[in-house]
């Protein structure tokens, strides 16, 4: 606790020895600083424990950020998750490589739909096991109906070479595709504005996820006219949640290890997914 001037001291400041006087009230202030910036840093880290703030992309029907509510299926396992460990829920929106960004600099705490390549174990912790263990990625171009198409005809992967291929920036799809510098890549940095690059003819074709791609396709009058190419990766990809290494939840990484393998035991993870692809089918899709 901060003691007050003693009655010696108090009595040589009314003497007129002003120096010991400005030493002990210099010592005094600086003491109620370091407790009020102890207590806001308690007060911080306690709010950062009990907060886990997720990053999303625009990425339906996985992240749907679109709305006045996140919505996906994403979004989904996380509250059920979250719940589990007794957290509440904070949403970022940001591009897939400023989230990348925001997760190495422990901005924010967890970020899902996230592939274990290249660096990103240096900063990511992968929560484990994963909660997806395929995802197709196809490639699409204009129908070969459509009066907008130019002739593009990818059907392995040497034709590649031939075209130029929208792609989001930071995102890894497959490793002969993200390693193979010699290919055009248009970059964006949102799925969103690949349709539109297509459509202008400012690229042949794009990568996508097949079933975040297929559901814009159900969706968004400007997918009409977009077909599959007959090349795509099909070979199994685990896709996790992963948290930040700077975050102030990740000296509880095992815990959360566990409850995601309860959760994939238990087919609650599958039951997600089922029951948001059902409830698109009762709406016509």
């Amino acid at each position: 606790m901060i003691k007050a001037l003693n009655g010696n001291t108090r009595k040589k400041c009314q003497l007129g020895i002003p120096a010991l006087c400005s030493i002990s009230l210099t010592n005094t202030f600086f003491a109620v600083l370091m407790l009020v910036i102890s207590l806001n840093s308690y007060a911080n880290n306690s709010t950062n424990k009990t907060v886990l703030t997720v990053g999303l992309d625009e990425f339906p029907p996985w992240n749907i950020t679109s709305g006045q509510v996140m919505s996906g299926i994403n979004v989904e396992i996380i509250k059920s998750l979250a719940a589990k460990m007794g957290l509440a829920l904070k949403f970022k929106v940001c591009p897939w490589k400023r989230c990348l960004k925001l997760m190495s600099a422990g901005k924010i705490d967890l970020l899902p739909g996230v592939l274990n390549k290249g660096d990103r174990g240096d900063y990511l912790h992968f929560i484990a096991p994963a909660y997806k263990t395929q995802s197709n990625k196809v490639f699409y171009t204009l129908d070969i109906n459509s009066e907008l198409k130019p002739k593009v005809a990818i059907n392995s992967f040497g034709d590649l070479y031939d075209y130029s291929i929208g792609v989001v920036v930071g995102v890894k799809y497959f490793e002969a595709f993200d390693k193979s510098y010699h290919l055009k890549k248009i970059e964006v940095s949102e799925n969103n504005q690949l349709i539109a690059m297509l459509r202008k003819k400012r690229i042949d074709a794009f990568i996508g996820t097949e079933s975040q791609v297929d559901y814009q396709l159900l969706k968004d009058d400007n997918y009409q006219g977009i077909s599959k190419a007959k090349y795509r990766y099909k070979k199994p990809t685990a896709v996790y949640l992963t948290l930040s290494k700077k975050s102030p939840h990740f000296q509880d990484a095992q815990a959360f290890d566990q409850q995601m393998f309860k959760m994939i035991q238990q087919g609650e993870v599958d039951k997600i997914i089922k029951t948001f692809y059902l409830k698109l089918t009762h709406q016509g899709l």
